[in-house]
């Protein structure tokens, strides 16, 4: 199997080069010379990328490859440093492939729903067990109550966690229930 070198591959784009001078030449005709930082991974690190769980997998930018502790602060970042490349955006350089294989992976990781409503950047909550993410509180609850009802039924952690959840976008108050 084919592992692509960290420095030959264009993360804009997720193509793999041969040589520099391919990566070159794509970074002048594609991204108008620009160039990409390096990435803080080592080539090994970069080879794991596949084999990652589909959590970090969705907590990581698709295009930095760095990892994002909090969802809304992630999808903020991709879209003010990574807008996808489109007729009416030409100059941006991100592949609109790249964004739609991350939010893919969100999907699946989160749920549709859930994954949906975080990559609009809304607000939404995780089951403290299994950390599955939900769009709503009663979403959350309806699972805790159908998945995990003789721990949520024993457990005084469970029942004290309906009383003080703790919110994926620390830097909201509203809570929509």
């Amino acid at each position: 199997m084919f592992a692509p070198k960290v420095d030959l591959y264009c993360r804009e784009c997720r193509l793999t080069f041969n040589e520099k001078e391919g990566l070159e030449h794509h970074f002048l005709t594609c991204h108008a010379g620009y160039r990409q930082p390096p990435v803080d991974l080592t080539q090994a690190e970069f080879e794991k990328i596949p084999t990652w769980s589909m959590g970090k997998q969705a907590h990581t930018c698709p295009v930095c490859l760095t990892h994002w502790r909090y969802m809304p602060n992630l999808v903020s970042h991709v879209l003010e440093s990574h807008p996808p490349r489109l007729l009416i955006t030409p100059l941006a350089h991100t592949d609109p492939n790249v964004l739609q294989e991350w939010g893919a992976v969100v999907h699946r990781h989160f749920g549709q729903t859930a994954g949906s409503l975080i990559l609009e950047n809304c607000f939404h909550r995780s089951c403290p067990r299994c950390s599955i993410t939900f769009a709503t509180f009663e979403e959350c609850v309806e699972h805790i109550m159908q998945q995990h009802k003789s721990i949520y039924l024993k457990s005084r952690v469970f029942r004290a966690w309906s009383r003080s959840l703790t919110p994926c976008y620390p830097s909201t108050f509203h809570y929509p229930y």
